[in-house]
C-alpha cells in the first residue's frame, strides 16, 4: 500500500498571514477598550451629576425635606458666603459675624470661638453655639444633620486624609500632581477671606469625593467680584455660589478667585469671577472639563448684578 501523505497539500498560515490576523485582532481589541473606557467615563460623568444634584438638595432642600439652608438661614450670625461641603457632613463650623472695638464687622469661626472661650460662649451679635450645632424644636431652627450621610471618599496617598479634604501637597496617587497644583488651593484669595477659606475647604475636614477622587467644592465669589467691592453683602455673593467637580482631568479650572490668568481673558474680571467664566457669547471654555452647578440661579450670562 502506497503512502500518499507526502503528496497532500500543506495547510496553515504563513508569517505574513499570521501578522495580518494579529493586526486585526489588535485593532478590534483597541476599539473594544476605547468603547469600554468611553462607557466608563460616561458613567462617571452621570455619577458626578447625580452627586451634585444630591449635594444641592441637601443644601437647599427639595419637595420632601428641608435642607441645611432652610434650617440655618434665620440664625443671627449665619453667613452663607462661607459654606463648604463639610457643613453637610458634620458640625457646621459656621462663620459668625462679630464687631471689634473699632466698630468694624469681622468674621470668626464659631467653633474656634467656643473652643477659646468655653462651649457656652456666644460671640457678639450671634445666636448661641448650640443653635449652630443642634436642632431646636421650640425655635424651629438650628442644625439637624448630617444632611448627607454617605458618599464616595476622596483619594489620597496620605491614609490619614482619605475621605477628607486634602492638604496643599497631598496627592491622589504617586506621581500625581498635588491638589494645590491642580487648583484646589487657588492663588489670589483676598485677605479678608483667606483666613477662612484658604482653598475650598480646610485640610482634614470631611469632604465628598467625585468619581475621579477629588473633593467636590463650593465656589463663592469674593466681594471684589461685585460693584460694591468689600461692601458687597454675603447674600449677593451667595447668589452666585456653585458646586464644582474638577472633572475627568482632575484640574479645578473654574475661575472664582483672582488669578494672573484672568488678566489675559479679555473679559470683565468681576463678571468672569462671579459667572464662573461664562462669557457673553455663551462659551464656558474657561472651566475646562469642570462640572458646574449654581445653587440658586441659572447658569446664564448677565451683565447686571
Amino acid at each position: 500500500m502506497l503512502n500518499n501523505r507526502s503528496k497532500l497539500p500543506k495547510s496553515g498560515f504563513t508569517l505574513i498571514e499570521l501578522s495580518f490576523v494579529m493586526l486585526i485582532l489588535a485593532l478590534v481589541a483597541s476599539l473594544a477598550v476605547v468603547r469600554v473606557n468611553g462607557k466608563l467615563q460616561k458613567a462617571k460623568l452621570q455619577t458626578a451629576e447625580a452627586d451634585i444634584s444630591a449635594i444641592s438638595a441637601a443644601f437647599s432642600g427639595n419637595g420632601i425635606a428641608q435642607g441645611y439652608l432652610d434650617d440655618m438661614s434665620s440664625i443671627p450670625g449665619f453667613s452663607p458666603a462661607f459654606l463648604r461641603i463639610h457643613n453637610l457632613l458634620s458640625k457646621t463650623n459656621i462663620v459668625a459675624v462679630t464687631v471689634d472695638n473699632n466698630g468694624k464687622s469681622r468674621r470668626i469661626w464659631l467653633d474656634a470661638y467656643a473652643m477659646d472661650n468655653g462651649i457656652n460662649a456666644t460671640p457678639p451679635n450671634c445666636a448661641s453655639f448650640q443653635t449652630f450645632t443642634a436642632w431646636n424644636d421650640s425655635a424651629g431652627r438650628g442644625w439637624r444633620g448630617p444632611y448627607i450621610k454617605s458618599g464616595t471618599k476622596t483619594k489620597n496617598t496620605n491614609p490619614a486624609r482619605i475621605g477628607l479634604f486634602p492638604a496643599r501637597n497631598d496627592r491622589r496617587w504617586a506621581n500625581d500632581d498635588t491638589f494645590a497644583e491642580r487648583g484646589f488651593y487657588p492663588e489670589g484669595i483676598p485677605d479678608e477671606v483667606a483666613d477662612f477659606v484658604e482653598g475650598f475647604g480646610t485640610a482634614g475636614e470631611q469632604a465628598l469625593g467625585d468619581p475621579w477622587g477629588n473633593p467636590y467644592v463650593i465656589q463663592i465669589p469674593p466681594p471684589e467680584a461685585f460693584k460694591g467691592g468689600s461692601l458687597a453683602p454675603d447674600t449677593l455673593r451667595f447668589k452666585y455660589a456653585r458646586i464644582v467637580s474638577a472633572g475627568p482631568d482632575g484640574i479645578l479650572e473654574t475661575p472664582c478667585y483672582m488669578t494672573p490668568a484672568l488678566n489675559t481673558k479679555g473679559e470683565d474680571p468681576r463678571l468672569f469671577l462671579r459667572l464662573a467664566g461664562r462669557m457673553e457669547n455663551g462659551e464656558t471654555t474657561a472651566r475646562g472639563d469642570d462640572i458646574v452647578f449654581f445653587l440658586n440661579r441659572e447658569d446664564i450670562y448677565e451683565e447686571q448684578e
